[in-house]
């Protein structure tokens, strides 16, 4: 799953959202991300959130 903020002066590259020590986006289960960039875009507008099928299929 990944993630791109939207803001007023641009956006940010996409967030891979992984964690390498836990398995993430099981059922029933609640994940946390911290994000951070180098610079400020401005305030944010919108958040996409994209996937590309890869894993698993939910049992």
């Amino acid at each position: 799953v990944m993630v791109t903020l939207q803001f007023k002066d641009g956006q940010s590259e996409p967030f891979n959202l992984s964690d390498p020590e836990k398995p993430v986006f099981e059922r029933g289960g609640v994940d946390v991300f911290v994000l951070s960039m180098p610079f400020s875009l401005g305030e944010l507008q919108s958040i996409d959130i994209s996937h590309d099928n890869s894993g698993g299929s939910p049992d």
